[in-house]
């Protein structure tokens, strides 16, 4: 470049140094006049002067620009040009182990086939099924619990909530009085009755926070009611909304979540009060909601992962197709301190239109999402699994199904590790 810019600088000086009139020195300094004689101004061309130093300037300016510039362009302490970098979104890899538990029972004991929902209490993991509650200390063996000391009348729980109370256990109504049971500790319990404490029946959805328990009451064909509850034993009714087919009720950090099938969603920060928060779930119907330190995540029956960092804005975040069987109803997140796992179905089994593999997709910031390591404890059909829970559970989560086909019972609990 240097080199260049010379020839043309010295092109251009001899190309006006060739188009200027040669003046000799006398006509630039004429003879001193004779004192006293009159001068007269010397006989010469101004313009042609004027012309040369004109240009003698021009080429002076022009020689100072061209050779500034070329410093200026080739000084080596000038840094080099920025490249405009792409980053790359990291790849979708493995993040844990999603594994079956061989799970066990006493002797004599019927084989753990399904649980409908799970809680980690004072005093240890509690499960519900059919028949009443089962007790586990690690996930692995699981026995009838408190059965000789207290007559749940029929079992049957479905759902289990879990506060700085005490403990709830319910059913979905039936002929028995005694819909759902309370015990601050785990140990002691007490049946609830339905009719004088105001828990008309027990709902689909049961849930609780830090200071209270809250249940929807979805005894009538329209209209259901909100049950609250700060002691576990006397519910009144806080909310009727307008509404039915309610299938779910989620306590989070950042308030209650309620949802129906036909997709209206309701929010309330203390369980009192309600809000409609339809139109800003983009259209998505929550088929489960948990929050953490790091927001809420919903999952959807159609395969939707959204993001929200206060309950109110919603992101989607991540799809997956689920099996068209039972897999999108039965998709299901948790939320702990190390991130959110989300559990479905992902596809079908030959010649099975209900039945699904398991699969499961972790995050840490709930945002980017990682398909997870399957790797299941057997081979056999898994049959017509759901998942009905995940919770955090021994630095990783737990997940528990119902084995609907009834064909393999080991398919019941299921665990996630890092």
């Amino acid at each position: 470049m240097t080199s260049d810019l010379s020839t043309q600088l010295e092109r251009y000086v001899a190309a006006v140094a060739a188009d200027q009139e040669e003046i000799s020195v006398a006509e630039v300094q004429p003879p001193m006049p004779v004192i006293g004689e009159l001068s007269s101004p010397p006989s010469r061309d101004r313009r042609s002067v004027g012309r040369g130093v004109v240009a003698a300037v021009a080429a002076a300016v022009a020689l100072l620009v061209l050779v500034g510039g070329v410093a200026l362009l080739t000084r080596p302490d000038d840094p080099e040009p920025a490249t405009p970098t792409t980053t790359l979104a990291p790849p979708e890899t493995p993040a844990g182990l999603w594994s079956q538990v061989e799970t066990e029972t006493p002797e004599g004991v019927p084989r753990l086939d399904a649980l409908f929902d799970v809680a980690d209490t004072p005093v240890g993991l509690l499960g519900t099924d059919a028949d009443g509650l089962w007790i586990s200390q690690d996930a692995v063996e699981w026995r009838p619990y408190a059965r000789d000391s207290v007559d749940f009348d029929g079992g049957g729980f479905t759902k289990i909530a879990v506060s700085d109370l005490g403990i709830v256990v319910s059913r979905p109504g039936g002929d028995q009085r005694t819909a759902s049971w309370f015990s601050p500790d785990g140990e002691s319990w007490t049946p609830i009755d339905r009719w004088r404490s105001g828990l008309a029946v027990s709902g689909n959805g049961l849930t609780a926070s830090d200071e209270r328990f809250l249940l929807i009451d979805t005894s009538r064909p329209s209209g259901n009611r909100v049950m609250s509850s700060t002691d576990g034993t006397n519910w009144q009714i806080v909310e009727e909304l307008e509404a039915s087919d309610f299938h779910l009720v989620e306590a989070t950090p950042f308030g209650f979540f309620a949802a129906t099938r036909d997709g209206g969603v309701w929010t309330s920060p203390g369980g009192v009060e309600w809000s409609n928060l339809s139109n800003q779930m983009l259209g998505a119907v929550p088929n489960d909601i948990a929050g953490s330190q790091n927001g809420l995540v919903a999952v959807t029956g159609d395969g939707r992962i959204l993001h929200s960092p206060d309950g109110a804005r919603w992101t989607q975040v991540h799809t997956f197709q689920p099996s068209p069987g039972s897999g999108g109803v039965c998709a299901r997140v948790g939320a702990s301190e190390i991130g959110f796992l989300v559990v479905s179905q992902l596809e079908n089994r030959p010649n099975d239109f209900d039945s699904g593999v398991p699969a499961a997709w972790f995050s840490e910031d709930g945002r980017v999402w990682s398909r997870v390591a399957t790797n299941p404890a057997d081979e056999a059909d898994p049959g017509h699994l759901c998942n009905n829970e995940v919770i955090a559970y021994e630095g990783g989560f737990l997940s528990v199904t119902d084995d609907q086909g009834g064909q393999d019972p080991d398919d019941v609990v299921w665990l996630y590790e890092r």
